[in-house]
Order: structure tokens, then sequence, then C-alpha cells
């Protein structure tokens, strides 16, 4: 499990930037999740804190299961009701043992190249609407296009929206990832 903050301050538009330091400020959080050698989830977040981080976890984690992380101060807690291990990247340290962020951070990493060079601008309105495509499609990589095709059409079927619904007007932001 692993947070990540989209959205570049320094490709806003004078009037939209926040000026107000480096890091997370004006980004947009997402929180991700994979199971080895299995399925992605990738929510939109209010915040990295652990009271947010712990929802999503409790709500699609079995009790008990292990959970792997970095030492993000949101991840301290859960322990409680996962068995929690976690990689401290502060000293350089990225795998010990089990205990790896590779895969979601692999993740990350191709959908920021992926928004970068595709898409390039992508509405706030929508954001999470491209991560959540995206987590779908880098589940389902390794099937067969039969499967993939299958699966695409499960997931739209009865789903609609409007012209009008997708260009009402939000600001456009050129992504990036931290």
């Amino acid at each position: 499990m692993r947070p990540i903050f989209v959205g570049k301050e320094s490709n806003k538009h004078a009037s939209k930037k926040l000026n107000a330091g480096r890091g997370s400020i004006g980004k947009t959080a997402f929180v991700g999740i994979k199971e080895r050698e299995g399925v992605i989830r990738a929510a939109l977040v209010s915040d990295t804190s652990a009271g947010t981080l712990h929802g999503p976890l409790l709500s699609i984690v079995e009790a008990g299961s292990s959970i792997y992380s970095d030492e993000h101060y949101g991840y301290q807690g859960i322990d409680v009701f996962f068995s929690h291990e976690t990689v401290k990247h502060t000293v350089a340290e990225s795998v010990r043992g089990q205990a790896h962020t590779n895969g979601i951070e692999l993740f990350w990493l191709m959908m920021k190249r992926n928004f970068e060079g595709v898409y390039h601008k992508i509405s706030l309105k929508h954001l999470h609407r491209y991560v959540s495509e995206f987590a779908g499609q880098h589940s389902i990589r390794r099937f067969d296009t039969l499967v993939q095709m299958v699966d695409l059409v499960r997931n739209i079927e009865g789903k609609h929206m409007t012209y009008d619904q997708l260009v009402t007007a939000e600001d456009q932001v050129t992504v990036g990832v931290m």
C-alpha cells in the first residue's frame, strides 16, 4: 500500500498556483494497494492521515492479512488489524525479506508515464476515473486479449455519461506523480 500525489504545481497557470512550497501542496492524493501477483485498487483520498488510509484497508483486506508498506506515518496503528511490515525508504532500504512496495510503485510509475505521454492534461473532475481505468488495465494485463475484452465489456455495460457531464467546466491540470 502506498499513497501518491498527482499534479505539478510548476505546470499550472500563474493565477492557479498556490505558491505554498514543495511536496504535496496543491496535489491530489491517491492511495493504492496491490495484491501480490494480483489486482490493484486505487482510490482518491482527502488526505494521507491514518484515519483516512485505514478505512480502505479495513473494507477490502481480510483481517489478519499481511500488509507491506513504506514507513509513511499514515500506516501507524494498522498492525492492530493486520500483520504489518515496512521498508524504510529514508535509509535506502527497498526490500527486507517479503516486505517491499515494488509492485505498487511500478504501478504508479507506469500510470505517471501513461498520463504524461498519452493524456498530457487531465480534468480534476475525471482524475479518479483515469486512475480507476488504469488500475483495471494494469490488473488484467497478464490475461490474453479475449479475456481483457470480455472484462472491458462487462465493466462498461449499463454505464452512461452525457457529453454535457463530460465537459462541464473544471480546471485542467498537467499531471505528474511525486
